[in-house]
């Protein structure tokens, strides 16, 4: 690169050297501005040596020692801001003029990171209007010229919703963040948007709640921006300022899957759509319960789905604008790493120590140790790409996986006390009841599943990229530590159902064995591929919906084969939409019976709630009901005793049949289930009192 002080260099190097920073429109080169600026940045210190006085902090008569401290610390610091502000004056001098040059030519790109302050600190804005101007007119005018540029990350969030007489409505806030995010704006504030109840008293609120599972779905779906915070006040959420000189950026912190550990707990704000949905409670629909959230809410997915497309429209129009807007593009690495345009990520470049054969010599599910077989991995490290190769991945699965290792920034926690057996809820994974319901948080910590780990260590994380373990649309966590000549792998497959595994392989040597290496694991999906599965997702449930709405009553039947009550005493404000359907069906009884014919046994229990519930409620019509009792009095003999729970707790809401339905129930009270006895004689005693009544 070209340097040139406006002071030692005379009119034609200046010429030169700002050619050699222009394009041939006199636009500037951003990437070599970025260049100059990063050792600048770099150089840069505090404005007063308060860290130099920290020791003499409440000392009223400082020793010898500590003034002599405080004096060389107090000259190193003034040595490091006159180096410091030589470097800034430098920058100016050499890129100042080129920048002001590049404006008055139009450059767009160079007059946001002028107008902008929070591009840089090193820049001096003197010269023209700019967001930090000390003259509120000179930054209003700054304010006005980056809103007319339109570059929205860029603009100041001074149109933020408000209200004269406390915080603006929470759906003002959703939008407006909403809008900002749809501008590849990841790094704007969420304060406000969270809703965190599941006790809607509208429909308005319900779509409340789901708008803000909608801010974190997109937070933590996307995979382009440029900027990005997560909200949680991690070294990542750097990334939420507009600056130009950016470097790749991880949480900082252990992470598990999509979430982050904070205070050793995994985290992820109010909603990992991943997760599946959260059961409402529907106050306008007399407490009715329905399922908001996950994959199979179409509303959630498709708005999901328009905003992320939303984001790479608006990416992809600013930079066939200019390809130089890349500059400020962030390109999402697995789940939490985000790495500047025209940079290199060096997460994968794992120390030499990684490398070589492993054997895999002892397991635990659920902290209990299991049997295993002498399967081996291969770690291979390079400067550009660590895998590992299991000979067969003790996950499940026939042959060979290859998958990709990475740095995720951070490392294993050091449990309570310098002990493993401590407490469980302070552990090398933090807080152990999270992630497994085999430990309580009373009692003492595993000791066997970490004992390679020195609890008084940390250890690097290293995350376990591939569809076998940390991939994008699953839930599975997969990560390994390193101590000394044994490997401990974490585990958990999918949801919280699943049991924790922890591994453990040694060092063995080449030749113990060999085997031919599975492919590489294909590139991560990319932007386009993710909006697919959403697009995917909605159109499912969409679907799914509209056979609710038009479906026939075979169709509504039939989906009790995968979504039905699967509990014997059940909430019916908790019914699936397609059973609250068939309960206010009219005319169905007929179907509902004969559905029963070969069916599995918890379809049966199913239907037999079906009947009951719409004999219960005065749905099924008078000329129908003689029907409804032989059906259930069929279902006496049904050799599942949950369908004659069912059938016999009904028959009580068939009087009109009172007669056949106490001689049926009679030999109920020899039944061998006791729950079976108890609600046939409950039925008898309201059959012969005349008198039916609820559960």
């Amino acid at each position: 690169m070209v340097t040139c002080s406006l002071l030692a260099c005379g009119p034609m190097a200046r010429t030169q050297a700002a050619e050699a920073r222009t394009d041939a429109r006199g636009f500037v080169d951003v990437w070599a501005l970025r260049d100059a600026l990063a050792p600048v940045e770099a150089l840069q210190v505090h404005d007063e040596p308060e860290h130099c006085g920290r020791e003499l902090d409440g000392v009223a008569s400082p020793s010898p020692r500590q003034q002599r401290a405080w004096q060389a610390c107090t000259a190193a610091w003034q040595k490091a801001r006159a180096h410091s502000e030589a470097a800034r004056r430098q920058f100016n001098a050499d890129w100042g003029p080129v920048l002001l040059g590049a404006i008055g030519r139009g450059d767009r790109v160079a007059e946001v990171i002028w107008r902008q302050c929070a591009t840089t600190p090193v820049l001096d804005r003197s010269a023209l209007e700019s967001s930090c101007a000390d003259d509120a007119a000179r930054r209003a005018i700054a304010r006005r010229r980056l809103r007319e540029i339109g570059f929205v990350p860029a603009i100041e969030p001074d149109d933020q919703p408000s209200h004269a007489n406390g915080p603006p409505p929470r759906t003002a806030v959703q939008a407006y963040v909403l809008r900002r995010y749809a501008a590849g704006d990841l790094g704007m504030s969420r304060g406000g948007t969270h809703h965190g109840g599941n006790a809607p008293r509208s429909a308005e609120e319900l779509e409340e709640i789901r708008d803000s599972m909608l801010v974190d779905t997109v937070l933590l779906a996307a995979r382009r921006a440029f900027t990005y915070s997560s909200g949680k006040g991690l070294p990542g959420d750097e990334l939420a300022t507009l600056r130009l000189n950016r470097r790749p950026t991880a949480p900082g912190v252990m992470t598990w899957q999509a979430n982050t550990l904070n205070s050793g707990q995994p985290y992820s704000g109010p909603h990992d759509w991943r997760a599946g949905p959260i059961t409402a409670h529907l106050g306008f629909e007399r407490g009715r319960q329905a399922p908001v959230g996950g994959p199979t809410d179409a509303r959630l997915m498709r708005r999901a789905q328009q905003t992320l497309a939303a984001i790479e429209a608006s990416i992809e129009r600013w930079l066939a604008d200019d390809p130089r807007w890349g500059v400020f593009l962030l390109q999402r690495v697995g789940h939490h790493e985000w790495v500047p345009q025209g940079l290199a990520s060096t997460s994968a470049r794992l120390n030499p120590g990684w490398a070589g054969l492993w054997t895999l010599k002892a397991q635990f599910d659920d902290l209990r140790p299991v049997a295993v077989r002498p399967l081996h991995a291969r770690i291979s490290a390079d400067a550009l790409r660590s895998q590992i190769s299991f000979e067969a991945d003790p996950a499940g699965g026939s042959g060979p996986v290859r998958c990709d290792l990475r740095y995720s920034g951070g490392s294993s926690q050091r449990p309570e006390g310098a002990s493993h057996a401590t407490t469980a809820t302070s552990t090398v994974l933090g807080y152990l009841p999270s992630f497994t319901p085999a430990i309580a948080p009373g009692e003492p910590g595993p000791v066997a599943p970490f004992a390679p780990l020195n609890p008084r260590q940390a250890y690097r994380q290293v995350l376990v990229h591939c569809p076998q373990g940390e991939w994008l649309d699953s839930r599975t966590a997969r990560f390994l530590f390193l101590a000394r000549d044994t490997l401990v792998e974490v585990m958990r497959q999918g949801g919280p159902r699943t049991p924790l595994v922890i591994r453990h392989w040694q060092r063995g040597k080449e030749s113990d064995a060999t085997w031919d290496d599975a492919p590489s694991p294909g590139p991560e999906p990319t932007a386009a591929e993710v909006i697919g599965w959403f697009d995917s997702a909605a159109r499912q449930a969409e679907a799914t919906e509209e056979r609710l709405r038009r479906g026939s009553t075979a169709d509504l039947i039939a989906l009790l084969a995968s979504a039905r009550v699967e509990r014997l005493y059940y909430d019916t404000n908790s019914l699936p939409e397609h059973m609250r359907l068939l309960i206010q069906r009219p005319g169905i009884t007929g179907a509902l019976c004969n559905a029963q014919r070969g069916a599995e046994a918890l379809v049966r229990f199913n239907l037999m709630l079906l009947i009951n519930q719409r004999l219960k409620h005065g749905v099924t019509p008078v000329a129908e009901q003689p029907e409804a009792a032989a059906c259930l009095r069929q279902a006496l003999a049904d050799p599942h005793a949950w369908v004659r729970i069912e059938a016999a707790w009904g028959l009580r809401f068939a009087p009109a049949a009172a007669e056949a339905n106490v001689a049926a129930l009679r030999p109920l009270l020899n039944d061998p289930e006791a729950d079976v006895r108890g609600n046939a004689a409950d039925s008898l005693k309201l059959l012969q009192a005349g008198a039916p009544t609820g559960r």
